[in-house]
C-alpha cells in the first residue's frame, strides 16, 4: 500500500513545482497539500474505505482547484501549464477509482456524470455513460442521459440505438417511450423542413435505391413516429399510468411542431415528398387521437390508479375540444362513461373557469346525470362547481341573470336528490341544513347515532362539521337541556380520532351562556365534563375535551367563583390524561402552578385552601413527570419573573 501511495505522490511533483514556480502556492502551502493528499491516499487504499471517503477527497480537491483559479486570475496568468489541468485530471482519477470499487453505488455514478458535465469533459462523459448503462441497465435516467449526449453531438442513429437498447431491458418504461417519441417527432420535423425522406432503403439488383416499405414511403418522414406509436401502445396496454405519461408526451411533442408543419404544408410545391409529409403528419395525429380514445378507463374499471384515469380522460377531452367537439356533448359522455373520479375532476375544472361560456350548460348536464346524483362525493364536487362557476365566468365574460338562476335551481335540485340517494353523507346533510327549507332533511340525533355506529372513528365527523351540526340543531322547537346534552354526547362520540372537540364544546357553552347566568354555565360545564369522562373509546378526544372544558372554565368564570379544591382535581384529571412526552403537558403544569400562585395571593381562608397543593410540591412532581424539562424550566422561570410585577393572567384572560 505504501508503494502505491508513493507512486501516486511522485506523479504530483511536476504539478506542485509548477504551482511554486507561478507563485500560486508558497512552500508551506505546498507542503500542506502534500500532507493532506497523502492522508487521503492512505485512507482510500485501506480495505475499509467507504464511498463517502472518496467524496470527501473530491470535495477537498474541488476547493483546492477553486483556490488555484482565483489566485491564478489575480496574478494574471494566461498561458496554460500543467497545473491548470492537473486538478481536473486528479478528480477524474479519484472518481474513476471510486466507481471501479463501488460499481453498484448509483450516487457515485451520478456524481461522476455531473462532474463531467460541469468540467466540460465531453469525451470522458460519453465513456462514463456507456460504462454506467452496462452495469445498471434498468436505470432509465442513465439511458436518457446517454441518448441525449449522442443527440447533442448530432448522432441521431446512436441516440436511437441507445433508446432501443434501454427498451430491451425496460420494455414498459414510460420515460424511455416518451423521450423516444419526442426524438422521432423532432427528426421528422427537421426532415420535413429540409425536404428529405426518412424511409428505409435497400439496393435493387440494378444498384438503385428503393423504399423498403410502400406504406412507409407514403407517410414520408413521419413513418418512424407512426410505427413507434403503434409499438409503444401495444407494449404499454394495460398499464394506465405509463400509458398516460406516454400519450401526454406524444401530444406535447406534436403540439410543439404542429404550427411549423402546418405552415410547411400550406406553402408546399405539390410534390410527392410534400404530399407524403402532409399525409404522414395527419396520420400520426389521427392515430394518436384514436389511441387516446381507446385508452380511457370506463366506469366499470377498477379505480386503482385515479391519477392516471384523470390524466387520460383530460387528455381525451382536450384533444376533442381542439378538434371542434362541443363541451356539452363531451360532458354527457364523461357523465355516463367515465369513472366518478373523472366526473369530479371535470366539475372542479369547470368551477375554476375551464370551458369558458360552455361551462354552465356542461355543469347542468353533469348535475342531471344519475351517476352524479347517486354518489355523494361526486354530487359535492358538482355542487361546489355550480356555486363557483358564475364568479369565475364573470371575470372573463358577461353572465346573465337567467344563467345564474338556472345554476342555482340545478344546485338545489341536485342537493335534494343527492341527500335522498346518499343519506349517510354528512357534508350533503350539512349543506341541506343550510340551503334547503327548515322542514327538509334536518340532521337529527338518530342520524348522528347512526354515523357513530356505522362510520367508526376513522370516518367520523371533523371538528367544523360537529360544531355546525350543533349550531343548526340548537335552534329548534325542543330546547330542553336533556335533549341538548343527549345531542352533545352523540356528537362527541361521533368525532374522528384526530378531530378536536373544542369547537363543539364552545358552541354548546355559548348557547347556555346566552340563555342563562354563570350558575347555568357552571352546571352546563359540569354536565359536559361528565359526558367527556365517559369517552373511553377515544383517549385523544377525551383528553382534549377535558383540557378544553377546564380552559373555558378558567377563562370565563371569575376566580372568586371557582372552587379551589374542585379546580385542582380538574387539573389532576387533565394531567393524567396527557402523555408525558407531549409538550402540552408542560403548559398545563405551568398553568396549574400559576393557579396555585394566584390563590396564594388572595386573602383566602384555610377552609378554601384545603386540598390545594403547594407550589414546591407541584414543581417536584412536574420535574419527575414531563419529558421536556428544559421547556418546563424556562416556562416556570418566566412565570415567576412575571408574577413579581404583573401577576398571572390565566384565569383573568
Amino acid at each position: 500500500m505504501a508503494d502505491r501511495v508513493e507512486d501516486i505522490m511522485q506523479g504530483m511533483v511536476p504539478e506542485l513545482d509548477d504551482l511554486k514556480r507561478k507563485r500560486i502556492f508558497d512552500e508551506n502551502e505546498v507542503r500542506h497539500v502534500v500532507r493532506r493528499r497523502r492522508e487521503f491516499e492512505y485512507l482510500l487504499q485501506k480495505p475499509g474505505c467507504r464511498a463517502e471517503d472518496y467524496l470527501s477527497c473530491i470535495r477537498y480537491e474541488v476547493a483546492l482547484e477553486n483556490l488555484r483559479k482565483v489566485r491564478s486570475k489575480a496574478l494574471h496568468w494566461k498561458k496554460k501549464t500543467i497545473s491548470d489541468v492537473a486538478g481536473i485530471r486528479r478528480m477524474h482519477f479519484i472518481f474513476d477509482r471510486s466507481v471501479k470499487r463501488y460499481k453498484g453505488n448509483l450516487r457515485l455514478w451520478y456524481q461522476y456524470i455531473d462532474f463531467c458535465l460541469r468540467s466540460g469533459s465531453t469525451k470522458i462523459l460519453t465513456r462514463v455513460l456507456l460504462r454506467c448503462v452496462k452495469l445498471h441497465p434498468r436505470e432509465a435516467n442513465l439511458w436518457l442521459l446517454a441518448a441525449d449526449r449522442s443527440l447533442k453531438m448530432g448522432q441521431i442513429k446512436a441516440g436511437r440505438t441507445l433508446l432501443l437498447r434501454g427498451l430491451r431491458f425496460m420494455p414498459r418504461s414510460q420515460k424511455l417511450w416518451g423521450e423516444f417519441i419526442k426524438l422521432e417527432v423532432q427528426v421528422a420535423r427537421n426532415m420535413q423542413l429540409s425536404g428529405k425522406k426518412d424511409t428505409v432503403k435497400e439496393k435493387a439488383e440494378g444498384g438503385e435505391e428503393k423504399p423498403a416499405n410502400a406504406a412507409a414511403s407514403a407517410l414520408g418522414p413521419w413513418a418512424p413516429a407512426c410505427l413507434l406509436l403503434r409499438k409503444a401502445t401495444a407494449r404499454l396496454k394495460g398499464h394506465a399510468e405509463a400509458m398516460s405519461y406516454f400519450l401526454n408526451s406524444s401530444r406535447r411533442a406534436l403540439d410543439a411542431v404542429r404550427a411549423e408543419c402546418t405552415a410547411i404544408a400550406e406553402g408546399d410545391d405539390g410534390s410527392d415528398e410534400s404530399a407524403s409529409a402532409r399525409a404522414g403528419f395527419a396520420r400520426l395525429s389521427a392515430d394518436l387521437r384514436q389511441v387516446i380514445s381507446e385508452s380511457r378507463p370506463d366506469s366499470s374499471a377498477a379505480e386503482a390508479e385515479p391519477t392516471a384515469a384523470r390524466m387520460l380522460w383530460q387528455l381525451w377531452w382536450e384533444v376533442e375540444v381542439d378538434n371542434g367537439q362541443p363541451w356539452k356533448q363531451l360532458a354527457q359522455s364523461i357523465a355516463s362513461e367515465a369513472p366518478l373520479i373523472v366526473v369530479q375532476h371535470l366539475a372542479c375544472a369547470f368551477g375554476s373557469g375551464a370551458g369558458a361560456d360552455s361551462a354552465p350548460s356542461s355543469l347542468l348536464e353533469l348535475s342531471k346525470a344519475p351517476r352524479t346524483i347517486s354518489d355523494g362525493h361526486t354530487a359535492l364536487a358538482v355542487l361546489e362547481a355550480l356555486e363557483t362557476c358564475p364568479e369565475e365566468l364573470g371575470r372573463g365574460i358577461a353572465v346573465d341573470d337567467a344563467t345564474v338562476a338556472s345554476l342555482e335551481k340545478a344546485s338545489v335540485a341536485l342537493l335534494r336528490q343527492a341527500c335522498n340517494a346518499s343519506p349517510s353523507c354528512i357534508r350533503l346533510r350539512l349543506l341541506a341544513c343550510q340551503r334547503l327549507p327548515p322542514g327538509e332533511k334536518r340532521f337529527t340525533i338518530a342520524d348522528a347515532a347512526a354515523l357513530r355506529s356505522s362510520g367508526g372513528r376513522a370516518n367520523g365527523l371533523d371538528a367544523a362539521s360537529a360544531a355546525q351540526l350543533m349550531t343548526v340543531n340548537l335552534f329548534n322547537s325542543d330546547r330542553a337541556a336533556k335533549t341538548i346534552d343527549q345531542y352533545l354526547d352523540t356528537l362527541l362520540r361521533a368525532l374522528a380520532n384526530d378531530a378536536s372537540p373544542q369547537p363543539l364544546l364552545q358552541v354548546y357553552l355559548a348557547e347556555t351562556l346566552s340563555q342563562g347566568s354563570l350558575t347555568d354555565l357552571r352546571n352546563a360545564i359540569g354536565r359536559a365534563l361528565a359526558l367527556a369522562k365517559t369517552i373511553w373509546e377515544s383517549p385523544s378526544v377525551r383528553a382534549e375535551a377535558l383540557c378544553s372544558l377546564l380552559d373555558m372554565e378558567l377563562r370565563v368564570l371569575p376566580l372568586s367563583d371557582l372552587r379551589p379544591q374542585r379546580i385542582c382535581n380538574r387539573f389532576e384529571e387533565v394531567l393524567s390524561s396527557i402523555d408525558d412526552s407531549n409538550d402540552e403537558k408542560v403548559e398545563w403544569w405551568v398553568r396549574y402552578i400559576e393557579f396555585v400562585l394566584r390563590l396564594s395571593d388572595m386573602a383566602a381562608g384555610a377552609e378554601e385552601k384545603r386540598g390545594v397543593p403547594t407550589m414546591m410540591d407541584l414543581h417536584w412532581r412536574a420535574m419527575r413527570s414531563v419529558a421536556n424539562q428544559k421547556l418546563y424550566t424556562e416556562r416556570v422561570h418566566s412565570l415567576l419573573q412575571s408574577s413579581t410585577t404583573a401577576g398571572t393572567g390565566v384565569v383573568n384572560q
